[in-house]
């Protein structure tokens, strides 16, 4: 594990991008490292803390979708991505946030574009 570990952190330390732990996976079977199991990168990469840990979205009865209207006035901005993490989103380069002003409810859409019909 020391040998997945010091690859990882000089990954990171050289371009600022984490290995994820399919990648980490593939290396440790391409070296032939004994012992290395995904559960056992996984519980790894949850002790790194430049790592955010982002958990599934949990549809609770506060959860809302843009397509929700309620009365009232919404605060509503585009965000994007850097173009290259398309891939990893579904193919949406962007994002439509909407905060409504008396409940503070946030609703997002993901865009594929800034056009009206990208939606």
């Amino acid at each position: 594990m020391e040998t997945l570990e010091t690859y990882f952190k000089s990954k990171f330390e050289k371009t600022g991008v984490s290995l994820t732990g399919r990648q980490l996976y593939s290396y440790a079977k391409e070296k032939k490292l004994p012992g290395i199991t995904l559960t056992k990168i996984y519980a790894f990469l949850n002790t790194q803390e430049e790592l955010a840990r982002f958990g599934p979205a949990r549809k609770t009865k506060e959860y809302q979708t843009v397509g929700v209207l309620r009365p009232g006035v919404y605060h509503i901005d585009y965000g994007e991505f850097h173009a290259n993490w398309a891939g990893s989103n579904a193919g949406h380069t962007g994002f439509l946030v909407a905060v409504e002003n008396f409940t503070n409810r946030l609703f997002v859409l993901p865009t594929r574009g800034k056009g009206t019909q990208s939606g």
